[in-house]
């Protein structure tokens, strides 16, 4: 019974030619998403800094209009538009929405006119209501 468990475990353990070529793979893997999160400053969705919203480019206009808005003063875009019922909602939805945001735009499949979807409606109403 012993020699059996012996031989299972055996398995598992990498032969010393792979390990040079594992531990690279892993080293490329890591840089690379290293590299991916520094090139995308992925790092300022998780504030609530409203220049993160153009990092892409085409939410240039919707920014400029709430910078000269008297919503300025008193609300960012985080304030409006991400649930705030509690922290893990706000993130979920943050990493779900920046996720969907990051393959469409990734993908060149970003709209012409941006609209907000149905969920988005929903938020940006209670969020006005929350601020009243």
């Amino acid at each position: 019974m012993s020699n059996n468990l012996k031989i299972k475990k055996e398995k598992f353990i990498l032969q010393p030619k792979w390990r040079l070529i594992y531990a690279i793979s892993l080293g490329c893997l890591f840089g690379i998403t290293l590299f991916i999160f520094y090139i995308s400053k992925a790092s300022s969705y998780l504030s609530d800094d409203p220049s993160a919203c153009i990092n892409c480019h085409i939410m240039i206009p919707q920014y400029a209009t709430w910078f000269h808005s008297s919503h300025r003063e008193w609300a960012t875009c985080n304030d409006c538009h991400i649930p705030h019922e509690n922290i893990f909602s706000k993130y979920y939805f943050k990493a779900t929405g920046g996720l969907r945001h990051a393959s469409i735009f990734t993908l060149g499949l970003e709209p012409q006119v941006i609209r907000i979807n149905e969920k988005g409606k929903s938020i940006v109403q209670n969020n006005c209501i929350r601020c009243t």
